[in-house]
This record gives structure tokens, C-alpha cells and sequence, in this order.
């Protein structure tokens, strides 16, 4: 498993493009 910093990334992308 890659380090959390991936998920976090993706995270921060899907609330970007819902705000």
C-alpha cells in the first residue's frame, strides 16, 4: 500500500471539483 499522501491527494481533487 502507497503512503497515505495518494489518498489524501484524490481527496483533496474530489472536494476541488465538487467545491
Amino acid at each position: 500500500m502507497q503512503s497515505n499522501q495518494d489518498l489524501l491527494s484524490l481527496m483533496k481533487l474530489k472536494r476541488r471539483a465538487q467545491s
